[in-house]
């Protein structure tokens, strides 16, 4: 098989539901049924509709696929359709024949994508060449940070047997610098929260976006990427002080690890205290080893995890755009969530 005996075409989601959900079942070892292809694609609060780009051998059976899904994004200065590129698939038997470049161009070129804002990417390093070679620029990237609470889950991995007690003495040497509450003026009230209300929508006009870029975060983005997602359950918690909302965490267990899937805080102290709460939360519910966060270290509300102690770890999650208004000089605010799913 050459790769000029490949057909690339690009069209709308609506006109091969089906035939997505089985190619991308196929080719990925979960499994989804159609309640969460109708959620991901269909159920969005964004009019643009998705994209899917497939190559086609000879027969015309797919031998490559990849998606492209509008989401709301505020750009610097207004709100507009942007698009996550995600389910970049090439079945093996037509590997290392530039199918993925050619279908990432196609992408590009494609008049329903030339009218959004611009294309969005967190890829993994499979395909960054392939979207480096098709007019994808790295942009930024996204670390992760941590906190350890619980030292006897990294060093038994580590150690083994040895390392429950050495993981025991090290929590007893660091519990003077457990998290506690915030303590520096910050009076705020801590709780879990259920359901994404007008409140949300007040933080979300709030928070300073002037110059930024960052998927847009009001309650019916955030109620359908949450409390609607049919997958794994989030925990929901916010921060309140004169009972005005002024942060909320969205969070999901991965083992031992408390992962932070998404953020918003209206300020780096109001940042800091939703950080400290949840640490301290963690340590006393004994749900989690660890809590971690991917967010940039100038995102619009992140610095308060630098000072709730977090350290930047050394795996960082690139990012990638094309066209449009994306710019690297840009403030962004991105987080894991924003990771197409």
């Amino acid at each position: 098989m050459s790769g000029d005996s490949i057909d690339i075409s690009v069209v709308p989601y609506a006109s091969c539901a089906a035939e997505v959900m089985a190619f991308r079942n196929a080719n990925r070892p979960v499994q989804r049924d159609a309640g969460y292809f109708h959620w991901r694609y269909e159920a969005r609060p964004c009019r643009a509709p998705a994209q899917i780009v497939w190559a086609r051998n000879e027969r015309g059976e797919a031998v490559g696929a990849a998606s492209l899904i509008p989401r709301e994004f505020f750009v610097l200065d207004r709100v507009e359709p942007v698009g996550l590129v995600g389910d970049i698939s090439v079945l093996p038997a037509a590997r290392g024949r530039g199918v993925a470049e050619r279908m990432l161009r196609a992408l590009r070129e494609a008049p329903a994508v030339r009218v959004l804002g611009g294309t969005i990417v967190l890829p993994n390093a499979q395909v960054s060449g392939a979207l480096a070679r098709a007019g994808w620029q790295p942009c930024r990237s996204m670390p992760r940070w941590a906190r350890v609470l619980d030292y006897r889950v990294p060093l038994q991995r580590r150690l083994g047997a040895a390392g429950t007690a050495v993981g025991a003495l090290a929590n007893l040497l660091t519990r003077p610098w457990a998290p506690r509450r915030p303590a520096d003026g910050f009076e705020g009230s801590w709780r879990p929260t259920a359901q994404f209300d007008a409140r949300f929508d007040d933080l979300w006009q709030r928070v300073h976006k002037s110059g930024a870029i960052v998927a847009v975060r009001d309650r019916l983005n955030l109620a359908w990427r949450f409390t609607a997602y049919p997958g794994h359950r989030y925990e929901l918690f916010e921060l309140t002080t004169a009972g005005r909302l002024v942060a909320y965490a969205a969070t999901r267990m991965d083992g031992r690890a408390v992962l932070v899937s998404d953020f918003l805080a209206e300020d780096r102290s109001a940042a800091r205290a939703l950080a400290t709460h949840l640490l301290h939360a963690v340590r006393e519910r004994k749900v989690g080893a660890d809590v971690q966060v991917r967010s940039g270290p100038d995102d619009i509300s992140a610095g308060g995890w630098r000072d709730a102690g977090f350290r930047r770890r050394v795996d960082e999650q690139a990012v990638m755009v094309s066209d449009g208004r994306l710019t690297p000089d840009a403030v962004w605010h991105l987080s894991a969530a924003d990771k197409d799913v």
